[in-house]
C-alpha cells in the first residue's frame, strides 16, 4: 500500500539489522515485477539517490529494478558491487536478449568486475555470429594480462577459426594467449 501511494522509502522499510529483511525484500522484489513505469521511477530514483542502499548485504533489489527499468546506471552499480546469485541471474537473463544491443553493451560492462569477469566472457564468447562489437571487445580483452583467460573461453566457444585469423591484429601479448589456448585443446 505505501508503495502504491508513493510513500515507501527503502531505507526505512527495509533494514537488514532487523527481522524480516528476506520477508521484506522479496516482497518488494515482487512488486517490482508487476509495477507500473511511474512507481519503479520513484523506486529507482530512490535507490540512485539514497547511498545508504548501497550497502544492502546482497544484489536482490537493485537487479530486479535493473532488469524491469534497463536504466544504465542502475546496472552500472549493479556490477560495481559484490557478485551474488543476483548479480549473476541478472546477467545470465541479458542472455537471453543477446540480439539487443543494449543487453550487449551490459554484458560487456559486467566484465569489469573480476568476479562476473568469466561468466560474461563466456556468454559472449557463446553468441554466434559474433556481433561487431563484441567481436571488437573481445579482440580488445585478448591483448590484456588476462586475455589468456579470454582466449581460452572463446576456443572452448568453439571459436578456433576466429581466433586463428587475428594474429596480425594483435600485438605479441594477444598472439601469445591464442597460440597457448589453441595448443591447449
Amino acid at each position: 500500500m505505501l508503495l502504491s501511494y508513493r510513500q515507501l522509502v527503502i531505507a526505512d522499510w527495509i533494514k537488514p539489522s532487523q527481522p524480516g529483511y528476506r520477508q521484506r525484500r522479496d516482497a518488494l522484489v515482487a512488486m517490482i515485477d508487476e509495477y507500473d513505469s511511474d512507481g519503479l521511477a520513484y523506486l529507482v530514483e530512490q535507490y540512485l539517490t539514497d547511498p545508504t542502499l548501497m550497502w544492502l548485504p546482497d544484489n536482490a533489489i537493485l537487479a530486479a529494478l535493473a532488469q524491469a527499468t534497463d536504466r544504465p546506471a542502475l546496472y552500472d552499480r549493479l556490477w560495481r558491487r559484490g557478485t551474488d546469485q543476483y548479480s549473476l541471474n541478472a546477467l545470465h537473463a541479458l542472455r537471453q536478449r543477446a540480439n539487443d544491443g543494449f543487453a550487449l553493451q551490459q554484458m560487456m560492462a559486467a566484465a569489469d568486475n573480476p568476479s562476473l569477469r568469466g561468466p560474461a566472457i563466456r556468454q559472449l564468447a557463446n553468441l554466434s555470429p559474433l556481433p561487431a562489437p563484441v567481436a571488437d571487445f573481445l579482440m580488445s580483452q585478448l591483448s590484456l594480462r588476462q586475455g589468456q583467460q579470454v582466449a581460452q573461453l572463446l576456443v572452448e566457444a568453439g571459436k578456433d577459426e576466429w581466433l586463428s585469423g587475428l594474429g596480425d591484429e594483435l600485438g605479441p601479448l594477444g598472439r601469445q594467449h591464442i597460440a597457448s589456448a589453441l595448443s591447449s585443446r
